[in-house]
């Protein structure tokens, strides 16, 4: 009913080369003004994924405030 499609792998078959150990150590800095911070001095913006998509999710509020109540154009627009 959702539409989409789910896909689990396990493969226990593979051998899996084990990095080498290095001793270094880093710590992150996880914030809401910059996403994450790391001890390098390395930062990721914060995307921001709401403001990005208040826009859309007014249009598409306005869309449905517009059709009838109890329609199945509501339905598939809800």
């Amino acid at each position: 009913p959702s539409g989409k499609y789910y896909v689990s792998l396990c493969c226990t078959d593979i051998d899996i080369k084990a990095f080498e150990n290095t001793n270094n150590q880093i710590g992150l800095d996880l914030g809401i003004k910059e996403f994450c911070i790391s001890s390098c001095g390395d930062f990721i913006e914060n995307p921001k994924y709401l403001k990005k998509s208040l826009n859309k999710l007014a249009k598409l509020q306005r869309e449905l405030s517009r059709k009838t109540i109890g329609s199945l154009n509501r339905n598939k627009a809800r």
